[in-house]
């Protein structure tokens, strides 16, 4: 069975077809369901009003009647397939996407999702994309690893339910550990979101509150053995940069963050959407990134002293050697 979706609302359609929608309401006294469906689409809705619009100019009604209705039905019936297939809950058509943050998150590790999703929040989706912080610690200000202040959107106690939860990462994770609100919080959510995700060394919250027993998971590079030997439910993997396992994904942090943010859309929306996120953020410039000039001097310089050093020992050796057989 295919499953359902509620239709839009005309107040739920991109901000590019309310224009074009409002003529057609003001023109006929109301807002077709149809109508609000085809403009979740602004780049084929407006094209097809723009179409609509010419043969009003060039054409008698009856021959333009034909046209209108030859085009216009299999563009009906294609949005209303899409509509049918994106499952959505009661009486919503959104995406609401929550990034936990508290005292000593890694700035990267939040930034990198809340640019990505924010950046797909401004594109034409069929379904609304939300995002916003949440505090653990019981303060909307955040100070960050890094010494960046931060004010949260709301605070744990006051969150509701969320599609997607995602849990940063930071140095010294045992108070982040001790949080018991925020652990019970993290178990509870997993039971409806339809996505859990940590970045870094978040993925011990998800450990913690059970999220991740008999899922393959990864942490920080470098932190598997000790996250294995923590939580040996877990089915850690080793020297990956993200892991998915049946609506959980796991990354290392830093700019890996970004790379897992971008998955996630993948999953939440389109391959499509998300590949164009990821060119707006010039993402795949990382790929072909290099060191750093100054980097590379300093690692010729190490190669250098090490074989000058090499040198003066091979020198050395070979003028002992000669002492020794002269002095013979």
């Amino acid at each position: 069975m295919i499953p359902r979706t509620s239709l839009p609302k005309p107040e739920q359609v991109p901000a590019d077809s309310k224009p074009t929608l409002d003529t057609f309401t003001k023109n006929i006294g109301f807002t077709p369901n149809m109508m609000a469906t085809f403009a979740q689409s602004p780049i084929a809705f407006n094209a097809w009003a723009t179409l609509l619009d010419s043969l009003s100019k060039a054409l008698d009604m009856k021959i333009r009647a034909i046209i209108t209705a030859t085009y216009a039905a299999p563009a009906f019936a294609m949005m209303a397939l899409v509509f049918a297939a994106v499952p959505a809950k009661a009486g919503d058509n959104s995406i609401n996407v929550a990034v936990i943050v508290y005292d000593g998150v890694l700035t990267s590790d939040i930034t990198a999702p809340l640019e990505v999703f924010g950046n797909a929040a401004k594109k034409p989706w069929l379904q609304k994309i939300n995002v916003e912080t949440v505090a653990a610690d019981g303060d909307l200000d955040i100070l960050t690893e890094e010494g960046i202040k931060l004010k949260a959107d709301r605070l744990l106690a006051e969150a509701p339910s969320y599609d997607v939860i995602i849990v940063p990462s930071r140095y010294d994770m045992d108070t982040v550990l001790g949080n018991r609100a925020l652990i019970d919080f993290i178990r509870n959510q997993s039971k409806t979101a339809d996505w859990m995700a940590s970045n870094c060394s978040g993925a011990l919250v998800l450990a913690e509150a059970g999220v991740l027993d008999g899922k393959r998971a990864t942490t920080w590079a470098g932190g598997e053995a000790s996250f294995q030997k923590n939580y040996p439910n877990v089915l850690v993997q080793h020297d990956i940069n993200l892991v998915i396992d049946d609506g959980v994904l796991t990354s290392n942090g830093s700019v890996v963050s970004y790379e897992a943010a971008i998955a996630l859309l993948a999953k939440l929306t389109s391959d499509e959407l998300a590949a164009e996120v990821a060119n707006d953020l010039q993402f795949k410039r990382v790929a072909n990134a290099v060191l750093p000039p100054r980097l590379h001097w300093k690692l010729a310089s190490v190669i250098a002293a090490a074989a000058f050093l090499f040198g003066a020992f091979v020198a050395g050796l070979t003028f002992l050697i000669r002492t020794k057989r002269t002095k013979r």
